[in-house]
């Protein structure tokens, strides 16, 4: 098998001058070949001598073709030839791109350059002609199972301490007491219905038997009490009979009162906690609204957007990079949120960035505009614009 011919290896060192039809280079005139879907920064001498050390800007004048394009990249002249990018390869060919080097303190342009950018796609440098065609790439691994869904939250009774005057009844409730305690404890520790339902039952359990043992011990202290009350009837009878000498009073024997009933009232279910947009939110949709400048070739937003952080207090939204993380003001009312943050984006440090949109607690629905570069700190001074919708987990 024959190696690759030379002409399939591209040439990608400093950019090469054009000459003339008598070999003489031609001031300003360039030639540059780079690999489709990647990206080339040139930054031409400053006539021949050295490079900008102040601040210059790249116009653009013209372009012909469609294989490539330019934008001013930093502040120094230098300027970003782009072919496509990851997943978006573009066009094969040759592109001419003329632009202007203007001086960043006085506006007036110190030299135009033009480029003939050549598009090729690059061969592989372990492949041969004539081999067979590599296999395909293995597919993606499947996505992680969801997480198992929480159980339903329910409101539970807040059981309090309760006390009884029968020394008999004493033992039990501690024991009610000490149950109540682990309960309240449970629920403190965020646990769910599987874990305080038994101890739920226990709770209830203890008070009813609590209940029936002071019933019982009341019983038996009011028979005794009408038992004294009859004794004493009769001892006075007696001795009203013996004095008088006649017939003893009848005595009429006093109803005995029902027992007091300590059924302790029912206790009110807990209220719901009002919802929140606290938690932790999944990506549902993102896609660019606005990119004058091509911003999204190298950022690729998008793409690697997935589970979102949001603090309600007033409002923060955070993520991993390159999702610079921002903070502001939160209208629980309406769900209106503004909020704004500064990081570094695509290497460039202290990029000013702002969202805007609503966040519906009740729904778990958030969506919202993130734009980057607000201040115009990303190359060519143009900002970039996402829309982006989020689910709550």
């Amino acid at each position: 098998m024959l190696p690759l011919p030379a002409a399939a290896q591209p040439d990608l060192k400093a950019p090469k001058p054009e000459l003339d039809s008598r070999g003489t280079e031609k001031p300003g005139h360039f030639t540059v070949t780079i690999c489709r879907g990647t990206f080339y920064d040139m930054t031409p001498t400053n006539r021949g001598r050295d490079r900008y050390t102040t601040p210059h800007d790249v116009r653009v004048t013209n372009t012909t073709g469609t294989s490539a394009r330019g934008s001013s990249q930093g502040t120094n002249g230098t300027i970003r030839f782009t072919s496509g990018g990851p997943g978006l390869p573009g066009p094969l060919g040759e592109t001419t791109i003329e632009y202007d080097i203007i001086d960043g303190s006085t506006g007036r342009r110190v030299q135009h350059v033009v480029v003939r950018v050549k598009v090729i796609e690059c061969a592989r440098p372990d492949r041969t002609v004539g081999d067979p065609p590599p296999p395909p790439p293995p597919p993606p691994p499947p996505p992680p199972p969801p997480p198992p869904p929480r159980p339903p939250a329910v409101s539970y009774p807040t059981p309090t301490h309760r006390t009884t005057r029968c020394n008999a009844c004493r033992d039990l409730a501690d024991e009610l007491n000490a149950a109540s305690d682990r309960f309240l404890l449970a629920i403190e520790r965020g646990g769910v219905a599987p874990d305080l339902d038994p101890l739920l039952a226990e709770v209830r359990r203890l008070g009813q038997e609590l209940t029936a043992c002071e019933k019982k011990c009341a019983g038996f202290g009011m028979r005794a009490k009408v038992a004294a009350a009859a004794g004493a009837a009769v001892a006075v009878a007696v001795v009203a009979g013996g004095s008088g000498g006649g017939k003893p009073p009848a005595v009429a024997n006093a109803p005995a009162a029902p027992p007091a009933s300590n059924t302790p009232a029912p206790i009110p279910a807990a209220p719901a906690p009002p919802p929140t947009a606290t938690g932790t939110w999944q990506t549902s949709s993102c896609r660019v609204v606005s990119d004058p400048a091509f911003h999204d070739l190298v950022l690729a937003l998008c793409r690697v957007l997935n589970f979102f952080t949001l603090t309600q207090g007033s409002i923060t939204i955070a993520h991993a990079s390159p999702f610079v993380t921002i903070a502001g003001d939160y209208n629980t009312t309406n769900g209106v949120f503004t909020a704004t943050g500064r990081g570094t984006v695509a290497g460039f440090p202290n990029v000013g960035v702002r969202g805007e949109g609503t966040i519906n607690a009740s729904t778990g629905q958030a969506q919202f505009n993130y734009t980057l570069g607000t201040a115009g700190e990303l190359p060519g001074g143009q900002p970039i614009t996402y829309e982006i919708v989020l689910r709550k987990q």
